[in-house]
């Protein structure tokens, strides 16, 4: 996996189309072509930054570390194939149409830490079915599920 990393910030993910690897058999070395569907990002990243992800039409998983505290505008825009992303506690913004487009993220927990979410953050997520939003959100954002397949949203007091 390759990043490009400018002051903690991850400005862009450089995916691979394929990884070869070798692996040992018994009748010697085989080459096998591994497409890349889960990405860590690497410790130290504070924010993934505008359209860093944008069109990477493999990804299936994204797993941030605890030191990210922004997800920027655009960031996985146009990531279709994208299902499930780990947001650990830390996280406290996430910008405008940061998922948009993403048809089949189905798993995603907002943590405690989330103050503001900006509008259209998923719009188009249509395997987003339930939401929930922590405490620590005092307003829902316009158009944050538009076009989204929410049936479920739980929403804190006041």
């Amino acid at each position: 996996m390759a990043f490009e990393i400018k002051n903690n910030i991850l400005i862009k993910y450089i995916m691979p189309l394929e990884e070869v690897r070798e692996i040992q058999t018994e009748d010697g070395i085989a080459k096998v072509v591994i497409k890349t569907s889960t990405v860590i990002v690497p410790n130290g990243v504070v924010e993934i930054g505008k359209k860093a992800f944008e069109n990477c039409k493999e990804i299936e998983k994204v797993i941030l570390p605890k030191d990210v505290k922004k997800i920027s505008a655009f960031a996985f825009k146009g990531c279709n194939k994208l299902q499930e992303v780990d947001l650990p506690y830390g996280v406290e913004h996430i910008g405008e149409s940061a998922f948009i487009g993403c048809s089949k993220l189905s798993k995603l927990v907002l943590p405690s830490s989330i103050k503001t979410v900006e509008a259209r953050s998923f719009k188009g997520c249509k395997s987003l079915e339930d939401i929930n939003f922590p405490e620590t959100m005092t307003e829902v954002p316009v158009s944050i599920f538009e076009y989204c397949g929410i049936k479920k949203m739980t929403l804190p007091k006041g």
